[in-house]
């Protein structure tokens, strides 16, 4: 009856993103050049590994 609920307006999250605490949610803009470039590379690397078809499937589910 007297439930409330938290305020976790205070809480800061772990962002995979930026690689660290934060209270927003990020852009991939806001993502530090090396951790951009290694998923660059890490993507490429994947998709080369990728059928034709899943890639192309992909790609359109992305934009």
């Amino acid at each position: 009856m007297n439930w409330r609920p938290a305020d976790l307006s205070n809480i800061e999250l772990y962002s995979m993103i930026l690689g660290r605490r934060t209270r927003d949610i990020p852009s991939l803009d806001g993502m530090p050049i090396l951790r951009r470039v290694t998923l660059t590379i890490l993507n490429l690397r994947l998709a080369s590994t990728m059928p034709g078809a899943l890639r192309r499937l992909l790609t359109r589910a992305v934009s």
